[in-house]
């Protein structure tokens, strides 16, 4: 902790090092990690699901949590019941960084969700359409940093 103090007419300034060992508060609040329906309103479009993963800075590796999050879609996308269906899984960035960037990354995130889902699932390729949608569309546009910026919307057309 950083104090100030005056002394002499002159303002000095100490460190408190006397809490160094204790351990840190988090001021990060943590935000609910289930997935959230969000339908469109497109005569093509049968549901959509937006799900916040969480991927590492400037990275479009899926971690293993990301991993355990898409197996339950994964899953849902390989039964028989939903095999005349084709989806568009949607990539988002928050908006920290430039344009360009962020639709490159967004791509490389949604590329990421298709390989695993195609790899772990053996769901054909051509049943899973990428794009990359950077940092338009935002979830938080009051909060463009916000990690809830960055996911990976699937979205099922006939």
């Amino acid at each position: 902790m950083i104090t100030k103090a005056m002394s002499n007419g002159n303002q000095t300034r100490s460190i408190d090092m006397s809490k160094l060992n204790s351990t840190p508060k988090s001021t990060k609040t943590k935000t609910k990690k289930t997935p959230i329906a969000t339908p469109k309103s497109s005569e093509n479009t049968v549901a959509a699901l937006s799900m916040e993963i969480i991927f590492g800075y400037n990275s479009a590796d899926l971690t293993e949590a990301a991993k355990e999050q898409i197996r339950p879609v994964g899953e849902a996308l390989a039964s028989g019941k939903l095999q005349n269906l084709s989806f568009i899984v949607e990539g988002h960035t928050d908006a920290i960084g430039g344009q360009a960037y962020n639709k490159t990354l967004s791509e490389e995130r949604a590329a990421s969700v298709k390989s695993f889902l195609v790899s772990s699932f053996n769901i054909a390729p051509t049943h899973i359409q990428i794009i990359g949608k950077g940092k338009s569309d935002l979830l938080d546009p009051s909060n463009p940093a916000s990690e809830v910026n960055r996911r990976v919307r699937i979205i099922a057309t006939k």
